[in-house]
């Protein structure tokens, strides 16, 4: 389950920060968006816990991977206390997102590129926001542990915007409710 959650916490969002660097170039993520307002589900519910980093002060023992201190973390990220499923919010900033013509398909592809042996893959491309954006769901593999994940990328202004949810696949219907409140209660301020 560690390497579930350093996957979930410091892995994703490196993906995405770095989507357009593995496009364009190595281009250092500037800044986060506060341009919204999304529901705290360790305030809203009692079963969610918020994730924090581990100190950096900390040395990883002969069980932990070292993580990388340049790779940037989740804005929010939210782990269920019985089932382990873990919900977060991720934003990259950078000038060079608004010129950029990288596609929504490229950007998810880009999240879930530490995923192995992938099924039952869907796209749809939605609304969300008032913005176009594409939702996936998946099967998949990560450190040898099934997992099934939802996410919805999109793209404002300089910003770009990924929402997910990843849980063990017996556990995914239970807590997808807790995601869909969480994606009904994202807003741009």
């Amino acid at each position: 389950m560690k390497h579930f959650l350093l996957f979930v916490y410091f892995l994703t969002p490196f993906f995405t920060l770095s989507s357009c660097a593995v496009l364009i170039g190595n281009v250092k993520p500037t800044e986060k968006s506060d341009r919204y307002e999304i529901l705290r589900l360790d305030r809203h519910l009692p079963d969610w816990k918020k994730l924090s980093p581990p100190p950096a002060s900390t040395a990883p023992n002969e069980e932990e991977e070292e993580i990388d201190p340049d790779l940037e973390i989740s804005d929010r990220a939210f782990q269920s206390k019985k089932t382990g499923s873990v919900i977060s919010i991720n934003t990259a900033c950078r000038l060079i997102n608004q010129n950029s013509n990288i596609t929504l398909n490229e950007l998810s592809a880009l999240l879930f590129s530490s995923v192995k042996n992938i099924t039952n893959k869907k796209e749809e491309f939605i609304e969300f926001a008032s913005t176009p954006a594409l939702l996936t769901t998946l099967n998949g593999q990560i450190d040898n542990k099934s997992v099934k994940i939802k996410t919805i990328v999109f793209k404002k202004d300089i910003c770009i915007y990924d929402l997910m949810y990843i849980a063990r696949p017996e556990n995914f219907q239970n807590d997808l409710k807790n995601f869909q409140e969480f994606m009904d209660s994202f807003k741009f301020n």
